[in-house]
């Protein structure tokens, strides 16, 4: 069973985007093609990308694109979470990525070529309980047993 205060929170807020993105994985060294839809200077999804096993340590090329002024961003990443695209709500196949050794200034660079992007709203994995009364109701007055509850 999942504590939901031990659930890791996210550093950075995700911001949807349209890139492309390069793999390098362990079984090809021929870099792949994929597109990454969201983005934040911790990590980022790739649609399409349910093929990869879950821990396994890729090497992602990305350019985030149009003003961005900086050299290709080369980082090695861990896939993080594999969708099959299921769930309500999943937008298609995909994997999640998380940075394993982007430097401080590229992380600055990224997070401020994200700011002006639109932002994605996060989702909660778990449905969050409603809430239960403290107290028990107090029996109304048409009822026969209200004289003992009272």
């Amino acid at each position: 069973m999942c504590d939901m205060g031990s659930m890791q929170q996210r550093r950075t807020t995700r911001h949807r985007v349209e890139i492309p993105c390069e793999l390098v994985t362990s079984d090809r060294d021929e870099p792949q093609l994929y597109w990454a839809t969201d983005l934040s200077g911790h990590g980022l999804w790739l649609e399409g990308a349910q093929s990869l096993p879950l821990g396994e340590v890729v090497v992602a090329c990305i350019t985030p694109g149009i003003w961005w002024r900086r050299r290709e961003i080369q980082v090695f990443a861990e896939v993080v979470r594999v969708s099959y695209g299921l769930r309500q709500g999943d937008s298609g196949p995909g994997a999640g990525l998380r940075f394993i050794d982007l430097t401080p200034s590229e992380r600055w660079a990224l997070r401020r070529w994200l700011h002006p992007r639109p932002l994605i709203a996060a989702m909660r994995r778990f449905p969050v309980a409603p809430k239960r009364p403290t107290h028990m109701p107090r029996a109304s007055f048409g009822s026969p047993f209200s004289a003992r509850v009272s």
